[in-house]
């Protein structure tokens, strides 16, 4: 929440400090369903964790009955990932080519993850 409210108040847009407030009520709806769920509990755990052990569970079986973790499967998500990375670094590449002012944006702003602006342009 406190990544939203930097930008919010770093910025003139009118807009800004309304979408921090829904974001912060948001978060404040889940951190209150958390804690009703047992999430703060000192032996609570995530009501998810459930769901999430028994497809680890499926997976292990099918290491084990196919004899080894290099699973044919697994190939559909690494040729998408490499797929996004192809794209974005694609669109990158022709929005450079179109506007010239786009590699200074490159310079302060991270490709994939949404860090925080980077202050030194070069």
């Amino acid at each position: 929440m406190a990544y939203v409210w930097v930008f919010a108040l770093g910025t003139h847009d009118a807009r800004a400090t309304p979408v921090a407030a829904l974001v912060t009520v948001w978060g404040a709806r889940l951190t209150f369903n958390f804690a009703r769920r047992g999430g703060y509990a000192p032996a609570g755990e995530d009501y998810r964790w459930g769901f999430i052990r028994s497809r680890v569970q499926g997976w292990a079986f099918a290491v084990i009955a196919a004899g080894t973790p290099l699973l044919w499967t697994a190939a559909g998500a690494v040729l998408l990932t490499l797929l996004f990375l192809g794209s974005t670094a694609f669109t990158e590449w022709i929005s450079k080519s179109r506007h010239p002012e786009f590699e200074d944006y490159q310079h302060t702003t991270s490709m994939l993850v949404p860090w925080r602006p980077r202050r030194d342009a070069r």
